[in-house]
């Protein structure tokens, strides 16, 4: 894989089709907009699409009408075309694929056969660990010997495939956040690149294709700046770019609860059917980012050279609660 960085900045907006956009999406999108038309970039549309149960068609067409009434356009990506197609994960997977084949090659993974109960039972135990989520392996699968792993397949044990992260430290600079320390704890085992349904992993795929797709700038929910030290050391590992990040509060309702599917009337497209107007739904992101003074309609490209990412996290420490209608 190729280490060269790409010329200009490219951002992307990368939602998983398993229901209808909502405010929280069009938040990110909008800030990832500006973010790259501040700066003449590339914004790239990617549809995360690796989890067959819950990824529909009609969802993946649906968020390129939702952006269009936005006034979002991506400049290559899902739907639109571009030179790193295809831009959905589920046709990606000869990607991944290599990728997976070149770490397990050089002993970068290794196989986990611990189960989902002893997962649940070390999560309950370290519940409180400071150091992020627990997406690794709570057992010693990196440590056991050949022979009982051998054991353990020919008596139908299929293992998850875990990444050895490499670093115990990391630091680095969040657009929004300012700077950020790591320190591998307790909480921190190593992620899940390959599950043991053969399918493959959100940490895989979103690192090979930033890379792949030369993203120099990813902006996304501050939910997902504890994932970011692991794709930083799998970036490397990999032999690719690092991007920059920024992580932007969530959008969150009165009871402190992200807004998921469940909050129907924040449907972009309910919204919409409502006779709410792009310009006003524009309007009220931009107050939020502070692009304006007041929440007054707006269009996207009113707002081109207005964001100022780090006065963003310096106005909202946390989360931006959002009222239901």
């Amino acid at each position: 894989m190729s280490a060269v960085m790409a010329e200009g900045i490219r951002g992307r907006f990368a939602p998983s089709p398993t229901g209808f956009l909502h405010l929280g999406h069009a938040w990110v999108a909008l800030l990832s907009w500006l973010q790259v038309r501040g700066s003449g970039g590339s914004w790239v549309l990617r549809v995360e699409d690796l989890d067959p149960d819950r990824s529909r068609d009609v969802y993946a067409e649906a968020l390129r009408e939702d952006l269009t009434w936005l006034g979002l356009d991506p400049d290559e990506g899902f739907g639109v075309g571009g030179l790193h197609a295809p831009y959905r994960q589920s046709e990606r997977v000869d990607r991944y694929e290599a990728a997976f084949r070149a770490l397990r090659e050089r002993g970068e993974v290794y196989p986990c056969f611990c189960t989902r109960s002893r997962v649940r039972e070390a999560e309950r135990g370290a519940a409180l660990a400071p150091h992020g989520p627990l997406t690794g392996c709570p057992g010693r699968c990196a440590e056991r010997p050949e022979r009982e792993r051998r054991r353990l397949v020919a008596e139908g044990e299929r293992p998850h495939w875990r990444y050895r992260v490499r670093r115990s430290r990391d630091e680095w600079e969040d657009g929004c956040r300012g700077h950020q320390s790591w320190e591998r704890g307790e909480g921190n085992w190593d992620p899940i690149l390959r599950r043991r349904d053969g399918t493959f992993g959100y940490m895989l795929a979103v690192v090979v294709d930033d890379g792949e797709m030369q993203i120099t700038d990813v902006l996304r929910g501050d939910d997902l700046l504890t994932a970011t030290p692991i794709q930083r050391d799998l970036f490397g590992t990999l032999g690719l770019p690092v991007p920059r990040y920024a992580h932007v509060p969530l959008l969150v309702d009165s009871a402190g609860r992200r807004l998921s599917k469940r909050h129907g009337a924040l449907a972009l497209r309910e919204l919409r059917r409502s006779g709410v107007k792009p310009e006003a739904v524009i309007g009220r992101l931009a107050a939020w980012a502070g692009c304006v003074e007041r929440p007054e309609p707006c269009r996207p490209g009113e707002l081109i050279g207005l964001l100022d990412l780090a006065k963003v996290g310096r106005r909202w420490p946390g989360r931006i609660v959002v009222q239901e209608r």
